[in-house]
């Protein structure tokens, strides 16, 4: 394991007040490793916290100061979560800068428990703000969240726009099983 990559997990271990279980994404042959860490009841019981690792060591030319990373938090205890960010990683990592207000389609619900399908990336709202980026040998990293949302609430989104959408209407994002949004206020 590279230095960068044993301060990364140090790093994210020390924000949760954990040890986190590392699951490799790529395989061993592939160029960039993806990866992703994971923390049961974190932030609180009943919570699926994990990171991102590898998204960072892709190259586009949008990151011209620091590099993201990704982390996604819901209310399960289902793995199937923390492997689909990191497979959603694995195969737009170098075709997506993963901005705020990037939309992902996973086109298929990500775990038995929920229909949601796909996620929105956003401001971290786990993390203090002093934590969200982080110096590593080779590259600053800061961190972005995923949120999963529905495909039916995208044209909402595009509609209200993603600040609207994400602080104005009262959605538990950490819910798995939540109803989808719907859009009332929708032109006829």
């Amino acid at each position: 394991m590279s230095k960068s990559s044993e301060e990364y997990l140090s790093t994210v271990d020390a924000l949760t007040g954990s040890q986190g279980r590392y699951f490799r994404i790529t395989d061993e042959g592939e160029s960039l490793l993806v990866a992703v860490v994971s923390y049961d009841d974190v932030p609180e019981n009943g919570h699926i916290t994990s990171f991102s690792y590898g998204l960072s060591s892709a190259a586009q030319p949008e990151w011209k100061h620091s590099r993201p990373e990704l982390i996604i938090s819901v209310k399960s205890s289902d793995n199937a979560w923390a492997f689909c960010m990191g497979e959603i990683i694995r195969g737009y990592r170098t075709e997506t800068s993963f901005s705020y207000g990037t939309i992902l389609n996973f086109r298929q619900s990500i775990s038995d428990e929920s229909g949601l399908t796909s996620f929105l990336v956003f401001a971290c709202t786990l993390l203090d703000k002093e934590d969200l980026k982080i110096s590593l040998p080779d590259r600053i990293v800061h961190f972005s969240q995923m949120y999963p949302i529905y495909e039916s609430e995208v044209p909402m989104i595009d509609r209200l726009g993603v600040e609207k959408f994400f602080w104005d209407m009262g959605i538990d994002f950490y819910d798995v099983r939540r109803q989808p949004l719907r859009d009332i206020d929708k032109p006829s």
